[in-house]
């Protein structure tokens, strides 16, 4: 068993939704919680409030942040019934949240003669990060339906300051020039209508950050954009609801490959291969491929035909890649050692896949000098499935004409061997399609 240990930072997107049970940096992470803000008239006479996701705020002075919330569904409503801040439905989308009831939004670009027309969301953490401390990232956004315009590389930038004393660029100046430690991959659109994408990615803290700004840092000519054909909304811009923003220390959580223990099978049996451990936040890709009962996940079933060296390669949040190693040695059991003395030999196996593919489609009990031979299969439920009194009648995983499904079965096994000798064995079969 080897073990190669390849430590990759990298800023990447990628698409699976995962979640790990630490703390979050990020306080109000899926903006549940709001604010409302007084708006007077110019005659000082109050005019309406305005809702807010608490806690977060637009470092820049162009708008507000958007902010929907079901529980608002009956404030601000049109002639139509619809709120101003409803969900799913409200004048610019109709989107469910990816967590609890609420979203934000912001405006990332705008096809417009006054540059740098955007707006940011920040937020001061709970706690400042710690020098040296790996950061695992991710936050979910969906484009809303008013706007037809998408871009690519929306990140995050960590900062021991707001931002708000730095002077923002454009006409009007509305968008910040920072280099954003988390970043998607450019030429990754985000244009999918009421699907929910992640942005992710892990970074090494300075140490002493302590805002989180989310948005496009790149000038209106360095940004890429692409006008989507539904064009069904009104605002040529780039705009998105953004939700579940977490910032959790990931560095301490770090575990590495382990494909487990070089093992003998029979040719026809199986065995599970990887950790058990509780993994979240993995991503799995073992190689080759065959006889696996699937190559993406933790600890699959293998079955190999032939010896084989499986590789794992391990990825967590796509950085600190691993890999390690397992060898299956596959032998013959249908033919028992030329040294042994036993005269009384069984072999059942443990797995077998009814695919019709012609490999391992029937469930058969094998040994040397069997004279009776009786097996009973029970489900789970504790219904008999299959009985036969036939030695050389096997189970072809149906029940009453109908395929059984996937799963771990009871057998029961009476053999009388040619000497005399009676043997009962029970334990478990596993089938898989």
């Amino acid at each position: 068993m080897k073990k190669l240990l390849l430590l990759f930072l990298l800023f990447l997107f990628f698409p699976c939704k995962n979640s790990i049970a630490q703390y979050n940096y990020v306080p109000n992470p899926s903006f549940e919680e709001y604010d409302s803000i007084p708006i007077y008239g110019w005659d000082s006479i109050f005019y309406k409030y305005v809702y807010v996701p608490k806690n977060w705020f637009v470092p820049v002075d162009c708008s507000y942040a958007f902010y929907f919330n079901s529980l608002l569904n009956n404030v601000d409503t049109l002639s139509t019934g619809i709120s101003w801040y409803g969900v799913p439905q409200n004048p610019w989308s109709y989107t469910y949240p990816y967590d609890g009831n609420a979203q934000s939004g912001f405006t990332s670009f705008t096809y417009s003669a006054n540059e740098g027309l955007r707006n940011y969301l920040k937020i001061k953490l709970n706690n400042p990060l710690i020098i040296g401390h790996e950061y695992c990232v991710s936050f979910h956004i969906t484009i809303l339906d008013s706007c037809y315009i998408a871009i690519d590389q929306i990140g995050a930038r960590f900062t021991n300051d707001s931002l708000l004393r730095h002077n923002p660029f454009g006409n009007p100046p509305c968008y910040l020039l920072e280099n954003p430690q988390i970043v998607s991959p450019p030429g990754y659109f985000f244009n999918k209508r009421n699907i929910w994408q992640q942005v992710s990615g892990t970074f090494t803290a300075n140490g002493g950050e302590q805002f989180m700004t989310i948005g496009n840092f790149k000038t209106d000519s360095n940004t890429n954009y692409v006008w989507l054909p539904d064009i069904s909304g009104y605002d040529a811009g780039a705009c998105y609801h953004i939700d579940m923003v977490s910032v959790i220390e990931c560095d301490s959580n770090i575990k590495y490959a382990a494909a487990g223990k070089d093992t003998t099978l029979c040719l026809g049996d199986s065995i599970r291969i990887g950790s058990n451990d509780t993994l979240n936040g993995y991503q799995f890709v073992w190689s080759p491929a065959a006889g696996l009962s699937d190559s993406s996940i933790q600890n699959p079933y293998a079955m190999p035909e032939v010896t084989t060296t499986y590789q794992l390669m391990q990825s967590y949040y796509n950085s600190y890649y691993s890999s390690d190693e397992v060898t299956i040695t596959v032998i013959d059991c249908s033919t028992p050692p030329l040294d042994t003395t036993a005269s009384r030999v069984l072999y059942i196996p443990n797995i077998f896949s009814p695919n019709s593919d012609g490999q391992n489609d029937v469930l058969y009990i094998r040994g040397e000098n069997i004279k009776e031979a009786s097996l009973c299969i029970y489900n789970r439920w504790g219904e008999k499935v299959f009985e036969t009194q036939d030695k050389n009648t096997g189970w072809d995983g149906t029940y009453k004409g109908k395929a059984c499904p996937a799963d771990v079965y009871i057998f029961y096994v009476s053999i009388t061997f040619a000497d005399g000798i009676t043997e009962q064995r029970k334990g478990n079969i596993t089938l898989v399609r």
